[in-house]
């Protein structure tokens, strides 16, 4: 298999402030002065033993041998459920798409191979029902092999063989695991956008009992796109309705319009419990709300439609912020 850059959407908050790596010694000094981790992070975390789960051995462009441990922990926030189709669709796009791939990097250590010669050592910690799925599964497997190699050699400027490497039979991991340390909060989540075929957009044609952007507390346009967008981008024409018009609402639906957009690959889309984030850089699409209201992320939905070039989100709402 010839190396093909991966164009995934890793979690760089997850991977450079909720799970880092943390030395022993530190976590005993931070044991006997708790003020210190007080001090350190603002955020509740706590230290975590991954579990050892598979080993994978490779080389540096330079010839040095590495060994990278795929551990798990139930800690880390598994990635969303998606097919082997999707996953394919994901690893051939040109775009990077609203898909996440929680992980935590530890840094390299000095350990010996089986004949004693120096190596390098990385832990590569992933969520345990995850790590089930790779297991059984070559499809992910391979994605995930060749994503976190890739990332070790963005992180730490080497070169690694992504080609000609080894998954060791006999050994789930070289060297004594290390401790993470993770925060206390929620990822950010993205839904899937799946492209659909023709039909009536939200946008066109609404339901009379829906009330529109302008009443209730949800945000307009014109009070966000000054405020949350980057000089030199644009904002999409969107609207927000929601479901029942009257009492408490069950569900927000925002629609997107996006008319030199082709391709749902060419989205990324983030929705938090009250927030939207919505990005093309390939059409220069830049926009980021707040909204009144809290929703669940996971059984959120958003759709496609190209004829029309509208995107659907359709929110749940769980409580009003």
């Amino acid at each position: 298999m010839s190396k093909k850059s991966v164009f995934l959407d890793v979690d760089s908050s997850l991977l450079e402030k909720r799970l880092l790596v943390e030395p022993t010694d530190e976590e005993e000094i931070e044991t006997l002065f708790p003020e210190l981790r007080e001090a350190a992070n603002a955020v509740p975390w706590k230290y975590v033993q991954p579990l050892p789960g598979m080993c994978v051995k490779t080389k540096t462009s330079e010839g040095d041998k590495v060994f990278v441990n795929i551990c798990h922990t139930e800690e880390i926030p598994k990635p969303a459920d998606v097919t082997e189709d999707e996953l394919m669709a994901i690893w051939n796009s040109d775009e990077a798409p609203s898909y996440r791939l929680p992980l935590s990097m530890g840094e390299p250590r000095d350990v010996e191979d089986k004949s004693g010669k120096p190596a390098k050592a990385f832990d590569v910690a992933i969520n345990t029902e995850f790590f089930k799925k790779v297991s059984t599964n070559k499809v992910f497997r391979n994605f995930l092999l060749l994503v976190v190699m890739e990332g070790l050699e963005d992180k730490y400027k080497m070169q690694i063989d992504t080609v000609e490497y080894t998954i060791l039979k006999n050994r789930k991991a070289i060297g004594t695991l290390q401790k993470h340390r993770i925060e206390q909060r929620p990822p950010k989540k993205g839904p899937l956008i799946q492209e659909i075929g023709n039909k009536t957009p939200e946008v066109q044609k609404q339901p009379e009992k829906k009330k529109d952007i302008s009443d209730d507390r949800l945000p307009t346009p014109s009070s966000v796109s000054k405020g949350n967008t980057v000089s030199g981008s644009r904002e999409p024409e969107y609207r927000i309705v929601r479901e029942p018009a009257d009492g408490e609402p069950q569900l927000l639906i925002a629609t997107f319009v996006l008319p030199d957009v082709l391709s749902a690959r060419e989205i990324a889309l983030d929705v938090g419990e009250d927030r939207i984030v919505f990005e093309s850089r390939k059409r220069n699409y830049l926009l980021d709300i707040f909204i009144p209201y809290t929703v669940d992320q996971e059984k959120t939905i958003a759709e496609f439609e190209p004829s029309s070039k509208v995107l659907t989100l359709k929110m749940p709402v769980t409580t009003a912020t």
